[in-house]
């Protein structure tokens, strides 16, 4: 029989080997960590110092930064990198990674109970949002979380500004008795703290719910209390836009000559601050009072070059405007031609630009729908993972400790209990991962339901294509003229018959008039009340406009030309007594 001692001498080396084998491997990780830790900080610090400068390379910083700093171990530096991404995505207008950047620092900074980082962030969602009326809704859900922490926080600053801000959403909205109500409770905070900056911004804003009103003596008290205030600050940019805004008062007024000297007057500070977009806003303006005066050579020359000039920004909203003026311009000089193209041109950029913003909205969707879904399957692979890593440490201590021969038995007990809760663990797992792809799958199917207004304008779009291309193939057929003579008619003839076999999509035309009759049934017995001597080409014209289809997407599916629906939409609009600067899908919409 062997030694006791001796035994017990084996065992504790046995124990301390299996001891320094483990954590040997733990502390090198642990240092290998600490300097990858240190060179993301240092990348985060080098993006922040160039992110005014260079935003390209602020971002390069930044990505190294991420790719490098341990989430688990330094979660705040995890979060304030990717608010950064979000601020530098922002900044190049390019929306949708900056949300998505934004939304996780967010969590992060929710889990760590920084909730001045959270109010933070919660603003800048706001704002992207915000931007060009991307999604008003979805900002003012992120400003109002932004206000709670806010007051919650009491910093009054924060919640003068967000203040601010929620107005101007309301605003957006047309919603101007709540934005104006919103004003005031910034205005109120901003004059407690004696923040001058804030109270001329105030008083602009409070001016531009008036002159909306037609308040225009209120309006032009609160502009002129404003531009004093920015005139001892010299803020240039609010000067500015105190002089434009009061140039919008005035013409409104019908003070034309008057309003040209505002307007002159906010293109000069635009022109120190080098605001292209504002200028271009300004001379438009301009050449709306020389269009309003009848001075029409005047306002076709500034038309003009506000039209070049935005089509070489590739600005959109304004090439829009510019030929929308220009359309108006031509048609007062009898240049009818020149203004049905400048009002295509009008026609197509606004149906662009609707487009665009469908489509971006649609993006925003599925993208917050997939960044969910691959939220949850990465929490549950986490957990897999913890588990597959206690699986391993119970083998290995399976292994090691059962050399000491005199616990076998109790290490074996002690297996199966933590194996059996293991498979339980497992199982609940699996439980809840099938669970939250239930969920998942009926958000997919709502998100379907929710898209299957599109279909409609889907088929049309699948006629519109199959009609373009099999006359592409018959007018590519016809080119069979150049084959040997022998074998050049037969060919022809077989393949053009073919084609034209193949063309005969009045049945698929005639389904889809039917789904369109069905679909709009509602539609169009409003538009017969309203319009009692409407056509039912007019009507199909209108059910078409309201599927948001384009010119030339009608035109493909009717097998005319572009020009005949351009001629089809103008005389439809003569008919439903539309001015020169109502637009006709806005109208359809509303019955």
């Amino acid at each position: 029989m062997k030694n006791p001692t001796t035994t017990g001498r084996i065992f504790l080396f046995l124990i301390t080997t299996l001891f320094f084998a483990g954590t040997s491997g733990i502390t090198a990780t642990f240092w290998e960590d600490s300097l990858i830790s240190e060179d993301a900080q240092t990348d985060y610090n080098t993006a922040v110092n160039i992110a005014n400068q260079d935003i390209d390379r602020a971002l390069l910083y930044s990505k190294e930064a991420l790719k490098k700093v341990n989430p688990k171990q330094e979660p705040l530096l995890n979060a304030k990198i990717n608010q950064l991404m979000g601020d530098l995505y922002s900044k190049k207008n390019n929306l949708q990674p900056a949300i998505n950047y934004y939304l996780i620092s967010a969590k992060v900074f929710e889990k760590l109970n920084k909730k001045e980082s959270l109010c933070k962030v919660y603003q800048q969602l706001g704002e992207v949002y915000y931007r060009n009326n991307y999604n008003l809704n979805k900002a003012l859900e992120y400003y109002n979380k932004a206000l709670e922490l806010a007051v919650e926080l009491n910093d009054e600053s924060l919640a003068a500004e967000i203040y601010n801000r929620l107005g101007g959403v309301f605003f957006s909205r047309k919603n101007y008795d709540q934005a104006a109500a919103y004003f005031e409770d910034a205005l109120k905070l901003w004059k407690k703290q004696n923040n001058k900056s804030g109270i001329a911004k105030a008083y602009n804003n409070i001016g531009e719910i008036a002159r909306i009103k037609g308040e225009f003596k209120s309006a032009l008290i609160y502009y002129n209390k404003s531009l004093e205030i920015n005139k001892e600050l010299n803020n240039i940019d609010l000067m500015a836009v105190n002089f434009e805004n009061t140039g919008l008062v005035t013409a409104q007024k019908k003070e034309y000559i008057q309003a040209l000297k505002y307007f002159q007057k906010a293109q000069e500070l635009y022109n120190r601050t080098n605001d292209q977009e504002k200028k271009l806003e300004v001379l438009l303006e301009e050449a709306n009072i020389y269009f309003a005066l009848k001075k029409y050579p005047k306002a076709e020359k500034i038309y003009r070059s506000v039209y070049e000039t935005a089509l070489r920004q590739k600005r959109m909203t304004l090439t829009r405007d510019a030929a929308k003026g220009l359309s108006n311009i031509l048609e007062k000089t009898n240049n009818s031609k020149e203004a049905l193209q400048y009002y295509k041109i009008y026609s197509d950029l606004n149906d662009s630009i609707n487009s665009e913003k469908q489509k971006a909205t649609l993006t925003e969707m599925q993208s917050r729908f997939i960044n969910s879904i691959n939220e949850k399957e990465i929490a549950i692979k986490d957990k897999e993972i913890a588990l597959l890593k206690s699986d391993k440490r119970i083998h290995r201590l399976e292994l090691y400790l059962t050399i000491a021969g005199f616990i076998v038995f109790t290490i074996i007990a002690f297996l199966l209990v933590s194996r059996y809760r293991s498979l339980l663990k497992k199982e609940r797992l699996i439980s809840i991962k099938n669970s939250e792809l239930h969920r998942a799958q009926k958000e997919l199917m709502e998100l379907e339901i929710k898209n299957k207004d599109a279909d409609l304008a889907n088929f049309a779009l699948h006629i519109v294509e199959k009609n373009n291309f099999l006359k592409m193939i018959s007018k590519e057929l016809k080119a069979i003229n150049k084959a040997p003579e022998d074998e050049k008619i037969k060919k022809i003839n077989n393949l053009i018959f073919t084609v034209q076999q193949n063309l005969q999509i009045q049945k698929e035309l005639e389904e889809f008039r039917s789904k369109v009759d069905s679909t709009y049934e509602g539609f169009f017995k409003r538009l017969k009340e309203k319009l009692p001597g409407i056509t039912k080409n007019e009507e199909r014209l209108c059910a078409l406009l309201r599927l948001n289809l384009s010119s030339k997407e009608i035109a493909a599916l009717n097998n005319t030309s572009v020009k005949a629906v351009e001629m089809s939409r103008y005389r439809l609009r003569k008919k439903c007594g539309l001015g020169n600067n109502e637009n006709l899908c806005d109208f359809l919409e509303k019955i």
